[in-house]
């Protein structure tokens, strides 16, 4: 499914769980890796300081990082390009996803329920909005497990081609296949209109049914239909996926389009900025 699997490493607290858990993905995959590191560019005169070594201390736990996740992948047999740049993160690593031919790239990501979500500007955000491949984004302390897919559908072509490709995992895996659609409704609205409620439950529960025949057609066995209210939407997938203990969330998103537009609004940032569980942003 993925060929050429692209992570970032430094010296942050998540780069750790993004790495382990693109090792995981790359050695189930039969994949090559992608280790890149990139030094941030420094604009001032360090010759005003007097002290011109700063550069090379800077440099240090990049180049650190970057040996690391290389005897890990030789330790685990895995075949790897290493890749250490200077400049913008972000600009960097997207350069190198396109000249590498990378199919998937795995980030870390630390969680936050503050409503800034994801910081504007932080190399998490500029690769969820511009990268044009996949994006596996992995919060701190979290691991992949492909068991159990959490699939957020909402009836819309991005939704559903995400929706097929996590039908490809779940085949690949013998995963079990949660098929979830969230209608918006407040716990007040659903007490005093219970009727509303109802055709909003049978209204999202149709929109699955294209999905549910194409599970079936390309023999899916274990699968599950959730039509769930949430107020917030996000608020819903993420207690979905807590109880039915995801080990990786599916969403779909419009490509390189603005973050704010990806699949349910802002609902896929909100919900990747819990931290719940890994999350595959898949782009259309």
């Amino acid at each position: 499914m993925y060929t050429r699997i692209a992570v970032g490493v430094d010296h942050s607290e998540c780069s750790p769980y993004a790495l382990e858990q693109a090792l995981s993905l790359a050695a189930s995959e039969e994949a090559e890796l992608i280790l890149i590191s990139v030094i941030p560019g420094y604009d001032g005169d360090l010759r005003l300081m007097g002290n011109t070594s700063i550069l090379e201390t800077m440099r240090e736990p990049y180049v650190a990082a970057l040996e690391d996740a290389c005897q890990q992948a030789d330790r685990r047999r895995i075949p790897y390009t290493r890749v250490l740049l200077s400049g913008e993160p972000a600009e960097e690593l997207l350069n190198t996803i396109e000249a590498q031919r990378a199919d998937l790239v795995v980030i870390g990501k630390k969680a936050s329920r503050v409503m800034h979500l994801i910081p504007i500007g932080s190399v998490s955000a500029k690769l969820l909005k511009l990268s044009p491949i996949d994006v596996l984004v992995v919060p701190c302390g979290k691991q992949l497990d492909l068991s159990t897919l959490l699939v957020a559908f909402d009836g819309s072509k991005h939704a559903s081609e995400a929706a097929a490709k996590a039908c490809t995992l779940a085949l690949r895996y013998g995963s079990t296949y949660l098929l979830s659609t969230i209608y918006e409704m407040s716990l007040e609205g659903y007490v005093l209109a219970p009727e509303i409620s109802t055709q909003l439950h049978s209204k999202a529960a149709k929109l699955q049914e294209p999905i549910v025949a194409m599970l079936r057609e390309r023999g899916v066995r274990h699968f599950e239909r959730l039509v769930e209210h949430g107020d917030p939407v996000f608020q819903g997938l993420s207690e979905l996926a807590r109880k039915k203990d995801a080990g990786l969330a599916v969403l779909g998103s419009r490509g390189t389009g603005s973050l704010a537009r990806v699949l349910l609004g802002s609902v896929a940032a909100r919900f990747i900025s819990t931290g719940v569980c890994p999350t595959l942003v898949v782009k259309t």
